[in-house]
């Protein structure tokens, strides 16, 4: 899935660019910075958590798909399809 590969490494890179930003050496951080630096974390909070919507949509749209595969004659898709697809929302 490289939709799952792009989601691990972005939060790999906001989390590298979180330490190098609290950690970096020379003077204290204006205030501009920090504000900037919190409207970016907002903005990115907003992607990740869309993000992880997505994907547990996807998720649960294979499960579904696995469990049709399991039961061929389908009657599971009627009510672990709903079920499952109910969970979180």
């Amino acid at each position: 899935m490289d939709y799952t590969v792009t989601f691990a490494t972005l939060c790999e890179m906001v989390a590298l660019a979180y330490k190098r930003f609290l950690t970096s050496p020379g003077s204290p951080h204006s205030m501009t910075d920090t504000e900037l630096f919190a409207k970016i974390d907002a903005r990115l909070k907003k992607i990740s958590l869309a993000a992880t919507r997505e994907l547990e949509h996807m998720t649960r749209e294979a499960l579904v798909d696995e469990l049709i595969f399991l039961d061929p004659i389908g009657s599971i898709k009627g009510d672990w399809a709903h079920s499952v697809m109910a969970i979180g929302y």
